[in-house]
């Protein structure tokens, strides 16, 4: 799904302080076009300002809550083979 991919742009430039970002600019990083991007955030709602361009926070927490990625998940690995121990030292879990 390309909304996880948009979310991870969007992280990259929240990490270098932008503040916003035009349709055109999320459609040249990942590989779609300018309208492509715009067909798939209006499907979940009205999130840009016309010749202004999207919030980089409200978007990424309007896509988080699209993927269901806003709250907390509990898990549990069961079993403590090569990719259970993989798992449980993957630190990305704490980010994410």
């Amino acid at each position: 799904m390309r909304m996880s991919v948009y979310l991870r742009y969007l992280d990259k430039l929240d990490h270098n302080n932008t503040e916003t970002v035009s349709s055109s600019s999320i459609a040249k990083a990942v590989g779609a076009s300018a309208d492509q991007v715009r067909k798939d955030l209006a499907y979940f709602g009205c999130f840009g300002i016309r010749s202004v361009g999207y919030n980089i926070k409200a978007l990424m927490h309007q896509i988080k809550k699209i993927l269901n990625l806003d709250g907390k998940w509990r898990i549990a690995i069961v079993g403590a083979g090569n990719l259970g121990q993989a798992l449980s030292m993957f630190q990305g879990f704490q980010t994410h």
